[in-house]
């Protein structure tokens, strides 16, 4: 597949199915990883979204300085598209964050600067402040304020959650590839058996879409359908409206007066928040889908997002001592608190079980799937894995 430019890279991350992993009670896993982003991190699509639209708002000129305080993921989002945009970013990071994405900031040509991490992200935002006071044609996205930041989820990683689950529940994956050590044992084999799989799974799919109803124009965006089952699609240039990118297909919406099918596509969707955007912008599109479709937040102990006492969690990007305009917590159906510990052996389950390289608030994300797996049965679990392992090596939590 041809791109033409890196930004077009941003969106469109694969959802897969935890298989290795034991689950209890016949639970099913499903994670997005968002560390397939260009820069390595589901804020990718904030930074985008929001800086194409003020962009287009004569908002942004060639003079013009992005200011921004971030844990590390967000900075790395700005500082990719500023460089696109030819604009310069500063970033205002706690020194408590990952060494290797302030790293990664300065390589993308950013500049850092460092709060003391006694004063957490409120110690950060508070220097941003005092920046965008003092520097001419300065920009800030206000992530813990500015709507745009669930909106860009909104538009892009529910519904790609949406589309890539439905389905699902009707077919197993561990059924489809069976004993991995053998179906595999060759090259050759690999590629014969990725065929049968693709003409199986489009079987399947047309089944699917027989029983409910749909046409081949409600087939979701998934490349293996495109190619094999014929769906059309077409690459986007990446100057386009952030939703405007992304070849969605047409997805049923069920006003209140029509029947919902008898079960939701899937059951419960699981997230960490920080500045609340990926949680409350998937959380909103879902439930708009499916009342049934649960939201339940990942928390750190230590953050008051989800309740409970404030204190000093290192789970990167999620939890916070105070709570974001742009979170909204009343979408949210349940909270699992999660440990720093727990965090870390979640990432270390996953890099050794499943070969998946998340970071520590996947880990986290993890757990608390797990935990909620203990809880309920024969349901369909989604979670949001943010960024990758390598950004953490210097903690020495692996």
């Amino acid at each position: 597949m041809l791109f033409h430019s890196s930004l077009e890279l941003i969106g469109n991350t694969p959802l897969v199915e935890l298989s290795r992993i034991k689950i209890p009670n016949n639970n099913r896993i499903f994670a997005k990883l968002e560390s397939y982003n260009p820069a390595g991190g589901v804020k990718d699509r904030t930074a985008l979204h929001i800086l194409q639209k003020a962009q287009k708002q004569g908002k942004l000129q060639k003079d013009s300085v992005v200011i921004e305080a971030t844990a590390g993921n967000t900075g790395l989002g700005i500082a990719f598209v500023c460089l696109h945009f030819n604009i310069k970013a500063i970033l205002v990071v706690p020194d408590k964050f990952s060494i290797e994405k302030q790293i990664l900031i300065r390589s993308l040509g950013a500049e850092v600067i460092n709060t003391p991490k006694e004063l957490g992200m409120q110690g950060a935002i508070d220097k941003a402040k005092e920046l965008l006071d003092s520097t001419p044609h300065s920009f800030s996205l206000c992530q813990f304020e500015n709507p745009l930041n669930p909106e860009a989820h909104y538009l892009t990683t529910a519904k790609e959650i949406y589309a890539d689950m439905r389905g699902v529940r009707d077919t197993n994956i561990r059924d489809f590839l069976g004993d991995l050590s053998t179906t595999h044992a060759t090259s050759n084999d690999k590629k014969s058996s990725q065929i049968d799989l693709a003409d199986e799974f489009c079987d399947d799919f047309k089944g699917y879409q027989a029983k409910n109803n749909l046409s081949n124009t409600d087939s979701s965006n998934s490349k293996i359908v495109s190619e094999k089952c014929g769906s059309s699609g077409k690459s986007q240039g990446s100057l386009l409206d952030i939703n405007d990118r992304r070849d969605f297909s047409p997805l049923p919406h069920f006003s209140p007066q029509a029947e919902l099918p008898k079960t939701p596509i899937f059951d419960y969707f699981v997230a960490g928040a920080g500045s609340g955007g990926s949680f409350s912008g998937i959380a909103k599109y879902l439930k708009e889908q499916d009342s049934r479709i649960q939201a339940v937040l990942c928390d750190p102990i230590g953050s008051v997002i989800g309740g409970g006492e404030k204190g000093c969690a290192n789970i990167e990007g999620i939890g916070n001592n105070f709570i974001p305009k742009t979170m909204d917590t009343s979408l949210i159906d349940m909270v699992q608190k999660i440990s720093d510990e727990q965090a870390y052996q979640g990432l270390r389950i996953l890099a050794k079980e499943e070969g998946i390289l998340s970071g520590i608030s996947s880990g986290a994300c993890l757990q608390a799937c797990l935990k909620l797996a203990e809880q309920v049965e024969n349901s369909l679990i989604v979670t949001l894995f943010a960024d990758d392992l390598s950004r953490y090596l210097s903690k020495r939590i692996v």
